[in-house]
């Protein structure tokens, strides 16, 4: 009994030793394959940051590369410059503010990473801690010592198995809910460095649309000054033009006034004539015969008939004068027109017109030469010849006198025609002796005086003719006023043109100069601002190379880590095995305690039946006895 005893004692102490290594592999076995799915989470964050920093390594490189080959180009269209320069102010306040932005997404991807490495840190702790903690140790302990709260003791573990499962989980669901958080907020970034990429190249190609269209208006000054400057010339050949006009009407404006000077002066010697001759011609009627009185009247007729003929002669040279101008003028304002039309491509040539408008200068020449070719070669059929073709050589020769030279006649000449007409006096006196021929000729001077009077009426209409082409002429002149007045007036109009391109001129430049100061400012923003980006690219690859090493590390931890699980799984198995042969043990002894309390049990009934077997015995023999004493009795 006693072998037994110890035997039973030693195979329930065995699994009561074994039960609490059990309960310790069974407790550290699920925390083992939590902390390895912690840990690989933990393993594959840093695993999913990766790609995410090198997509923004490469959007930070490609904003780089975007701002290099643009080389910043981005001055519209404006179509106006003040457009221009309120775009490129816009685009530097969004500059700052995703500056800013970028600036502020770092710090919170800063305080994510921060907060990972935390959570890491404290499931690795609480890991330790649980391993350490002082409940799962006198669990242990009391598992070591108490085989009575083996059970309740294994139920406590499972519960608290369960809640740090659930801790567990719970962690595990918030590193998840980080995680996707950074993600979310590496995408955000992701896409706002693209938006930035996008709009700093619209920035270039606006940059690039703006020179091209300063370029423009550059050209278009250089064209509007080269326009302005042949303006210029053609307005000064003008100007020259109208002196030149000038200059020609104030010559036809002394050229008629001298005409009606000497009209006025011829009027007045004609009549001075007249009246001599009238006087001398009614004292000869006084002393002669009737005869004498009508030979003078025919010689008054004749007189009067004669200056008509010069008159008519003289109203005839001025309009033959007049066209020739007229002529003149025509063909030098359409010379100066083809000399303009010319001089605008070759300004340096000298122009056609000042050897056209010279001989113009001196008209009275022209005229004066025209009009004695005309007054040669005209009056051989005109109605005036009669008379004179009537009279003698000598009065025809007076005739011929009589023709005037040109209009710069002075005091000289009217004395020398004075001259000529006493002499034709003088000879007429002399015919009028000859009273037999002039009676024949006094018909032929009835016929002159008749045709007289029609030229007379000619004269008439010649002189209204005249007065017309005088008015006609007036109206010339206004005109050539009022074209001077508005050319004045467009003088002025130019000029007020001239001032404000000038002005316009001076404006462009400052908003060139506007411009130039805001690219010069963009320039260096930009410049400020890819060397940011540079900066940080720079410090993203120190980032990445740290965090290259730390992978390796991590790797290598990984490595030792498993070996260890390794080692610990060989261990469990090594101790599930004991804890098999234990319970193989524990099952044997439990058999053997059965057999000895059967055959303790066994040996009890015996025992008990040997008792009932005496007891029966000593009830027989009692029996007997009485039987015998009752037979002894009977047989007493």
């Amino acid at each position: 009994t006693t072998v037994s005893a110890e035997t039973a004692s030693g195979a329930d102490g065995g699994p009561s030793g074994a039960q609490p290594g059990a309960a310790g592999p069974q407790v550290g076995a699920p925390n083992g394959p939590e902390a390895a799915r912690a840990d690989a989470g933990s393993q594959l964050s840093p695993g999913e940051h990766a790609p995410e920093k090198g997509d923004t390594g490469g959007d930070s490189a490609a904003g780089r590369v975007g701002s290099g080959e643009g080389s910043f180009d981005f001055l519209p269209p404006t179509t106006a410059p003040e457009e221009i320069l309120e775009h490129l102010e816009s685009l530097q306040r969004k500059l700052r503010e995703r500056e800013k932005e970028i600036a502020r997404l770092q710090e919170e991807r800063a305080k994510a990473e921060k907060l990972t490495a935390e959570v890491k840190i404290l499931r690795t702790l609480n890991h330790e801690l649980i391993l350490q903690s002082s409940p799962y140790v006198e669990l242990q302990q009391q598992a070591a010592k108490l085989e009575e709260a083996v059970v309740v003791r294994t139920a406590e573990v499972d519960e608290l198995r369960r809640e740090l499962l659930h801790e567990q989980k719970q962690k595990d669901e918030e590193f998840e809910k980080l995680l996707t958080e950074t993600k979310e907020q590496t995408e955000k970034l992701l896409e706002k460095m693209k938006t930035l990429t996008d709009e700093l190249q619209s920035a270039c190609v606006d940059r690039e649309k703006a020179l091209f269209e300063g370029e423009r208006l550059r050209q278009e000054l250089l064209h509007r000054k080269l326009s302005q400057e042949e303006q210029e010339t053609v307005f000064a050949q003008r100007c020259v033009q109208l002196s030149k006009l000038k200059m020609q009407h104030e010559q036809l404006k002394n050229a008629g006034t001298q005409m009606l000077l000497r009209n006025e002066r011829m009027r007045k010697e004609r009549q001075t004539l007249i009246e001599a001759i009238r006087q001398k011609a009614t004292c000869k009627i006084r002393s002669s015969d009737l005869d004498h009185h009508r030979i003078q009247n025919n010689y008054f007729e004749l007189f009067y008939g004669v200056e008509l003929w010069v008159e008519d002669e003289l109203i005839c040279r001025l309009k033959l004068r007049l066209q020739a101008e007229e002529r003149q003028k025509q063909e030098g304002v359409s010379t100066a027109n083809a000399a303009s039309a010319h001089e605008i491509s070759s300004s340096s040539t000298p122009s056609p017109t000042a050897e056209k408008v010279e001989p113009a200068n001196d008209p009275t020449q022209n005229c004066v030469s025209g009009v004695a070719g005309t007054s040669a070669a005209s009056p051989s059929s005109s109605p005036r010849d009669v008379p004179r073709d009537s009279l003698h050589g000598g009065s025809l020769l007076s005739l011929d006198a009589l023709e005037l030279p040109g209009l710069e006649g002075d005091a000289e000449t009217v004395e020398v025609q004075m001259a000529k007409m006493k002499l034709e006096k003088d000879a007429l006196q002399r015919r009028l002796a000859d009273y037999d021929q002039l009676v024949v000729e006094i018909a032929g001077l009835r016929e002159q005086y008749a045709r007289v009077s029609e030229e007379v009426e000619e004269v008439s209409k010649a002189f209204e003719e005249r007065q017309t082409f005088c008015e006609h002429l007036l109206k010339q002149v206004k005109e050539k006023d009022e074209a001077l007045a508005d050319l004045r007036n467009r003088n002025a109009s130019f000029l007020q043109q001239q001032q404000m391109l000038s002005r316009l001129s001076r404006l462009h430049d400052q908003k060139l100069l506007l411009l130039r100061q805001q690219y010069e400012q963009t320039t260096t923003n930009s410049r400020v601002y890819a060397d940011a980006l540079q900066q940080a690219n720079v410090r993203v690859t120190l980032a990445d190379q740290q965090r290259e090493e730390a992978t390796s590390v991590y790797q290598q931890m990984r490595t030792a880590r498993d070996t260890l699980y390794k080692e610990k799984e060989e261990a469990l198995a090594k101790l599930n095995t004991v804890v098999e042969a234990n319970k193989v043990l524990d099952a044997a002894a439990q058999e053997s305690l059965a057999r000895r309390n059967a055959a303790e049990n066994e040996a009890r009934a015996l025992v008990d039946a040997k008792v009932e077997l005496e007891k029966r015995i000593d009830r027989l023999k009692a029996k007997e006895e009485k039987q015998d004493r009752k037979r002894g009795r009977k047989l007493e």
